[in-house]
């Protein structure tokens, strides 16, 4: 009795596998993997998907809190140290979070705002004064701005970003991540400078050239002034300098009254 047991229990066994024999299979195909991942447009590791992750953070935090039918104001994003200076760095990271928050639905504006309206920094912090406040909510019928900062490294880049209420600064959403440097951080990271920094060219641009005896000659147009060549050491020690005007000291002490 025992054997037969046996013998039907394998017989059992056997017939599934003799039927996937018959298909020309052994055993069933495994079943596909379903995995669903979003499209992105841009590479996982660009700037773009660091910015647009930080911008996710924020507009989760916004949920409830921020109304659709009001607009959202971006500003510029500035040094820490300087909070009156930005980069075209600060400018691309404000303009991929906002375009990024309007994806959400959120009617993102960007402002432009005057120097005497403008949001005032005050130790390390951003504060909305009463005349800002009043001509966003007037002009712009705003209800929140983001604004940010950043802080920048030999090798990374620190950025906060947060959402204020302009009816009374508090902050809405926070958020704060760093990008690893790039070598196109070279060029963001240019500061904004109006005035050119070479002291000779500026030397240039002044209005008049002082002649002797207190007379004064107005330059001519397209003279130029040559920088002086550089001081270079000589092999015995001495200083060679070239092209400096050499200066006669005075014969007598009544020609130093002259």
């Amino acid at each position: 009795m025992r054997n037969v047991l046996i013998l039907l229990v394998a017989i059992t066994c056997l017939l599934p596998a003799a039927a996937f024999a018959e298909n020309g299979s052994v055993l069933p195909p495994a079943p596909e993997q379903i995995v669903t991942l979003p499209e992105l447009s841009f590479e996982p590791s660009s700037l773009s998907a660091e910015n647009f992750m930080a911008a996710d953070v924020i507009a989760e935090q916004m949920s409830g809190k921020v109304s659709r039918n009001s607009p959202v104001l971006i500003a510029s994003m500035v040094q820490l140290n300087d909070l009156r200076h930005s980069s075209m760095l600060g400018r691309l990271v404000m303009q991929q979070i906002s375009s990024r928050i309007s994806q959400f639905g959120y009617k993102v504006l960007e402002t432009r705002l005057k120097k005497k309206y403008s949001i005032i920094p005050k130790e390390g912090e951003f504060i909305l004064s009463r005349d800002v406040s009043e001509l966003m909510k007037k002009e712009y019928n705003a209800q929140v701005v983001l604004v940010g900062s950043y802080v920048p490294t030999p090798y990374r880049v620190y950025v906060s970003i947060r959402l204020l209420r302009i009816a009374d600064g508090v902050v809405m959403a926070a958020h704060e991540y760093t990008l690893k440097s790039r070598r196109e951080f070279a060029v963001l990271l240019r500061e904004d400078k109006d005035e050119q920094r070479d002291l000779w060219a500026m030397f240039n641009k002044r209005p008049n050239a002082y002649a002797t005896q207190g007379k004064s000659a107005k330059a001519r147009k397209g003279v130029q002034l040559s920088s002086p060549d550089l001081i270079r050491p000589q092999a015995d020690g001495d200083i060679e300098m070239t092209n400096f005007p050499v200066l006669n000291a005075p014969a007598n002490a009544s020609e130093l009254k002259r």
